[in-house]
């Protein structure tokens, strides 16, 4: 059975609108020396490949919101 690659991120910051929170996740990415571009709010490529970008939202016991970045072909 295959896995897509799932990659798990939380921002400082919390975000309301699914493209400002899929362009920070862009910046962050970048600035960590990845090679990364926005595509739409639910897409985007980390060093060549296709990920789509999921959001959670956690309140335990402070709210946390965490993208989920999966593997796309």
């Amino acid at each position: 059975m295959l896995f897509n690659k799932c990659i798990t991120i939380e921002l400082d910051d919390r975000y309301i609108k699914k493209s400002d929170l899929t362009k920070a996740v862009v910046d962050k990415l970048t600035s960590d020396g990845e090679t990364c571009e926005f595509i739409s709010a639910d897409l985007i490529t980390l060093n060549g490949k296709k990920y789509e970008v999921k959001e959670k939202n956690y309140a335990n016991p402070v709210p946390v919101q965490q993208v989920q970045l999966v593997e796309t072909n």
